[in-house]
């Protein structure tokens, strides 16, 4: 009955960023009374959390994040994919589809859930999911004001994109758990 909320507890134990594992076995006790007496909610202790950001606006970081979002998904887990730019790409998919939010605002698609950004007076209660994929679009600075698992940052490799590219690695080179994907380049790129 337990095992999601204990496997939750254990990987938070796992977690590879030293500030976001207990930090006592005193914690680690009160995290597993916690499960045992129902007063565990996942949604502080999701799985994984990710974040997708660009190192310009057009490098594909919503494509990305779809992609890391269906692929998760497809392995067993639940997914989160949150809209944290001002794209409104979510609310456009969902109209092209005829897709309503459900009553915690999230549009259901391709096996994952997704929110779209509400702004800051919209107020909905949190869900249970395994993991967080966050979308920040071309927002460094956003990205950098949450602890994430995952730092996933899409440059591009054309001659025009490599001062956004090397700007934006630098930004976030100091950052242990930084991923670099190179998008929009080509085989003879070096």
């Amino acid at each position: 009955v337990f095992a999601r909320e204990t496997a939750a507890v254990i990987m938070r134990c796992l977690n590879p960023q030293k500030k976001l594992r207990c930090q006592s076995a005193k914690e680690v006790l009160e995290a597993l009374l916690d499960v045992k007496t129902g007063g565990f909610t996942q949604n502080q202790m999701p799985f994984l959390k990710v974040a997708v950001i660009g190192s310009k606006p057009g490098m594909g970081v919503t494509h990305v994040c779809l992609s890391v979002s269906s692929y998760l998904s497809g392995r067993g887990l639940s997914c989160l994919y949150r809209e944290r730019n001002d794209s409104g790409a979510v609310r456009k998919a969902a109209a092209y589809r005829g897709l309503k939010p459900d009553r915690y605002g999230l549009i259901h698609m391709d096996g994952y859930a997704m929110k779209p950004r509400y702004g800051r007076c919209v107020q909905l209660a949190e869900v249970c999911t395994d993991a967080l994929v966050d979308d920040f679009g071309a927002v460094l600075q956003t990205a950098l004001e949450e602890e994430y698992d995952i730092l996933l940052l899409v440059c591009g490799a054309g001659d025009w994109e490599l001062e956004d590219s090397v700007n934006a690695v630098r930004a976030l080179a100091h950052k242990e758990n930084l991923r670099i994907l190179f998008n929009h380049s080509s085989p003879d790129v070096k």
